[in-house]
């Protein structure tokens, strides 16, 4: 009698193995570490300033409150959960708690990508100087985890109109990270179109659309360049302008009435800082659960759940790696143990 034909074989070891991958527990992902800005900070900002290794902007808490204040949540620049809380739920990760807590994300509201100062306090530290204080800590990456590198548009609204300057601190903190803790897998998101925020289509829109595209072309480029000379590092790209431009093209399609106008409105004193000093009184203009921005820069928790989903389809699931590669050492296996088909039999 033949053998079974090797076609049928090969599936079978395939089924065999995904069976006993589905009796198993979960795959868990490795650790995400996050260095960037407001858009990714899940309470680095907030902790620092409730003095939790001392008061950062005033010696008196209680005329320092936590920023950002309400209705701002729990520290996000954001009605809800940032992006890459979503993104880590889904991707079958720890969330990434901020690094002032000993936490993995090292991200702070405020942020530019290299050194310099920003309106909130000469303390928090920029892209490359996370990425500074992650080795300072003695970390090293292990082979799973997942390094995220966004940063940019604050240089842009702080001043900066040399769009070289953020990517190469961008490129810089990468290469440090890979060469000094041996990070290998890394999450780029590009930037979203600045000049359709509504604070940058009020401010100076070509001032912004230049920079972006500018900003976003030479990243990519940059990235590129990386791949070819760089070994055993592996770029994910996230391309946020794209996701931004079609939900503000089509936005019935992602559920959004709002995408011109931020839902917050905040009455304040010109004078106070970023995000309400002392408390600022705010009503809703629009719905934030169907507005893209829930302030003039900063998108709302619908806007990052969005954004969350575009991440999972650029990066592969960690059990999407191991099924493949194990059905492959499997079927590979099987093949050399199988008996060979005898002529006659």
């Amino acid at each position: 009698m033949r053998n079974p034909p090797r076609q049928r074989f090969l599936a079978a070891c395939a089924v065999t193995w995904l069976t006993l991958l589905a009796a198993m527990r979960p795959v868990q992902a490795g650790d995400i570490f996050v260095f960037g800005d407001s858009l990714s900070d899940t309470g680095n900002l907030f902790a620092l300033t409730n003095g939790v290794s001392g008061p950062v902007f005033t010696p008196d808490p209680s005329k320092s409150p936590r920023l950002p204040t309400p209705p701002y949540y729990e520290g996000r620049a954001s009605n809800g959960p940032v992006w890459i809380e979503q993104f880590a739920a889904g991707w079958g990760a720890s969330a990434p708690l901020p690094a002032a807590l000993g936490g993995t994300n090292y991200a702070f509201i405020g942020a530019v990508t290299g050194p310099g100062s920003t309106p909130l306090s000469p303390f928090i530290p920029s892209v490359y100087g996370q990425a500074q204080l992650y080795l300072g800590a003695g970390r090293v990456a292990a082979a799973d985890d997942l390094f995220v590198v966004w940063g940019g548009a604050n240089d842009f609204f702080y001043g900066q109109s040399d769009w070289t300057i953020p990517v190469g601190n961008i490129v810089d903190a990468i290469e440090l990270l890979h060469r000094e803790a041996g990070a290998t897998n890394f999450l780029v998101p590009n930037l979203p179109p600045l000049d359709r925020t509504p604070s940058g289509a009020i401010e100076d829109p070509d001032r912004y659309r230049i920079l972006t595209t500018e900003f976003n072309t030479l990243l990519n480029s940059a990235l590129d360049t990386l791949r070819s000379t760089t070994q055993g590092l592996t770029l994910y790209e996230l391309d946020v302008h794209s996701q931004f431009v079609d939900m503000l093209t089509d936005p019935g399609s992602y559920g959004l009435t709002n995408v011109d106008r931020p839902a917050l409105s905040v009455n304040e004193d010109p004078s106070s800082p970023l995000f309400g000093y002392p408390l600022a009184p705010f009503t809703f203009d629009f719905d934030p659960e169907e507005s893209l921005f829930f302030d003039g820069v900063h998108p709302t928790a619908l806007g990052h759940a969005l954004l969350a989903d575009a991440a999972l389809a650029s990066v592969p699931e960690p059990a999407a790696w191991l099924l493949f590669g194990g059905a492959v050492a499997v079927c590979g296996y099987c093949l050399r143990r199988q008996p060979a088909e005898r002529p006659g039999t």
